[in-house]
């Protein structure tokens, strides 16, 4: 018999996503994905969770930690932010909203733990997931209900750039 193999780390070779402990295989050797939604693509099996994205693969910025949801509408949503209205952090008018700093990326999972993260100035998107929960439940599991918006940007940091006004079709009710 012959001895089973665990899963490799990047840059090692693959067959398929399976092999890879990045759950991603890009042209035959494991690789952190690019996105939520890339890593979906390359692995529909993959699970939410927090993964290691490189969005500019070889490029000079470093990979980071975002959570993927990979059940919503298809999956591949890469978070990007999760603010409690019962902090002064996220206010209205804080400079958060303007700026590519990040805030607690050391919490990248889908909890309770205000963050901001990398997600935010390196990911583009084509639709933009809301998740609001409701009811609050304090600590422990989240209980999101989602709207997805039809906006797309370069970045969240580009949309929210000074002087810059989008439009969403949802209404109030939504």
């Amino acid at each position: 018999g012959g001895a089973i193999c665990g899963k490799c780390d990047t840059p090692k070779m693959c067959l398929v996503p399976a092999d890879c402990l990045s759950g991603s295989c890009i042209n035959n050797k494991c690789a952190d994905p690019t996105s939520c939604k890339a890593l979906k693509q390359s692995n529909p099996a993959a699970g939410s969770g927090v993964y290691t994205l490189d969005p500019d693969g070889a490029g000079p910025k470093p990979p980071f930690q975002a959570f993927c949801e990979m059940q919503f509408d298809g999956g591949g949503w890469t978070l990007a932010l999760k603010a409690d209205g019962a902090k002064a952090n996220f206010f209205y008018d804080n400079a958060i909203w303007l700026n590519a700093s990040t805030f607690q990326p050391q919490f990248p999972a889908l909890d309770h733990n205000e963050a901001k993260l990398e997600t935010w100035n390196s990911i583009a998107f084509t639709e933009l997931l809301v998740g609001l929960e409701q009811p609050i439940a304090g600590p422990g599991a989240l209980n999101l209900k989602y709207v997805k918006l039809g906006i797309a940007k370069a970045t969240l940091f580009a949309l929210f750039s000074p002087n810059t006004y989008v439009a969403s079709a949802i209404g109030r009710n939504a």
